[in-house]
């Protein structure tokens, strides 16, 4: 009889696990029960923040784009520096500072992220070998009200914009930066149509 009841207890444990980690992953599917999202600026391998403002961008963009409510970027900037947060160079927030920013402006999801690699890389086309902008990007997007990193949504992405010409120039670098920050969030995204 204790056995079975250890056995039924143990079910029953089981089973409410595997309904809170459901819940945990459960992305609404209307931009309005999705909430305020706000942007943490992506942090880049290497130093600088030479493609900050292009991702920002892009990623707002996008977010615009497909109905989702942003956080004013002056909002988290302001809720970051009052928290004595920054995101220099290789520095990575950990998820209690994740939560306070969020917390700090309100929304229920942190998109952020890493730019990896910005670089041009030799490409064989047709029997000759080119220099080609190559730019490898993090999207990353964290839950506030659980605390988590999402990992099925996060997504790494290089991206190679093709038609760009033989020559290598800081606009291509850019143009790759984009391509890949905006290919980064194609799987969080696919629920929300995109307005017209």
């Amino acid at each position: 009889m204790l056995r079975v009841l250890v056995c039924s207890v143990a079910l029953l444990v089981a089973s409410s696990a595997s309904t809170l980690a459901k819940k945990e992953k459960v992305t609404p599917k209307d931009p309005k029960e999705l909430g305020r999202v706000a942007v943490v600026p992506y942090r880049e391998r290497g130093g600088g923040n030479e493609y900050r403002q292009v991702i920002l961008d892009e990623v707002e963009e996008s977010l615009t784009k497909h109905k989702i409510e942003t956080v004013p970027r002056q909002e988290v900037s302001a809720a970051m520096q009052k928290l004595r947060l920054s995101v220099d160079n290789e520095e990575v927030l950990s998820p209690e500072q994740l939560v306070s920013i969020g917390k700090a402006v309100n929304a229920r999801y942190l998109l952020t992220g890493v730019v990896h690699q910005v670089d041009f890389q030799d490409v064989a086309e047709r029997g000759v070998v080119v220099k080609l902008p190559s730019a490898r990007v993090q999207f990353q997007v964290f839950d506030v009200s659980a605390g988590l990193f999402q990992d099925d949504l996060g997504r790494t992405v290089t991206a190679q914009p093709q038609g760009l010409g033989l020559r290598k120039s800081e606009s291509q670098r850019t143009k790759a930066v984009q391509q890949a920050a905006k290919n980064s969030m194609r799987d969080f995204l696919a629920p929300y149509a995109k307005r017209r």
